[in-house]
């Protein structure tokens, strides 16, 4: 109905200029998001995603679900995911078996700055299952700060002044072949205000970050 009444208030809406959505970002992540602008540029990027050969990196702030647990400077998480949430439920993804449906993934994390307990990281997928680097973490019992479907941080108390947006992570860059020439093309996005103030607020010292990220 919605779509019908706006046809009808503007009819060039029917014959809107293609965009092709390649991915998606879980809601409250924040960062880059790739669009096609032709069907044909859309089947060169798609088969990039299908051969996991496109560059996806992202940051994020963790917290030990229990404050002994430490992380290495740089560690590989790999298991076989899947849903594990009913249809008519959130959905919610998790560790599941080959024969059940789960598939691979695959992701490679280097601690960028560690103060008090929390890690400030940087994350290379390999594969893009939905909510990869959050079942990821969580797995590993470092689930993501604000992230509420994957493992509260129950013992951990934002900076007076900073409200947590959701689970702190970021897709800070892209890069895949342009179809059109074959050049490779990497798209960076600046991590949001919010996300900065916590960062800095933390102590997470945003210098030792640049020195060692992906």
């Amino acid at each position: 109905c919605e779509v019908d009444y706006l046809w009808k208030k503007n009819p060039s809406l029917r014959n809107p200029p293609y965009a092709g959505i390649m991915h998606r970002l879980d809601r409250e992540t924040s960062g880059v998001i790739l669009f096609t602008k032709s069907r044909s540029a859309n089947a060169g990027i798609h088969g990039q995603f299908e051969s996991h050969t496109v560059i996806k990196k992202y940051r994020a702030v963790c917290a030990p679900a229990k404050a002994a647990l430490t992380l290495p400077d740089e560690f590989s998480v790999r298991l076989t995911m899947g849903r594990i949430s009913a249809k008519s439920s959130q959905c919610k993804m998790g560790l599941l078996s080959p024969s059940k449906g789960g598939q691979d993934s695959h992701t490679d994390f280097k601690v960028s700055s560690f103060n008090n307990g929390l890690y400030y990281v940087d994350a290379l997928l390999h594969t893009g299952r939905t909510h990869q680097i959050r079942v990821h973490m969580s797995h590993i019992n470092h689930p993501l700060l604000g992230d509420d479907v994957y493992g509260e941080n129950r013992h951990f108390s934002a900076p007076k002044g900073v409200e947590l947006v959701g689970q702190c992570l970021h897709a800070k860059t892209i890069g895949f072949v342009r179809p059109s020439d074959k050049k490779y093309i990497e798209v960076n996005a600046p991590i949001p205000a919010y996300m900065e103030t916590l960062i800095k607020k933390l102590n997470l010292s945003p210098e030792k970050i640049d020195e060692k990220q992906y």
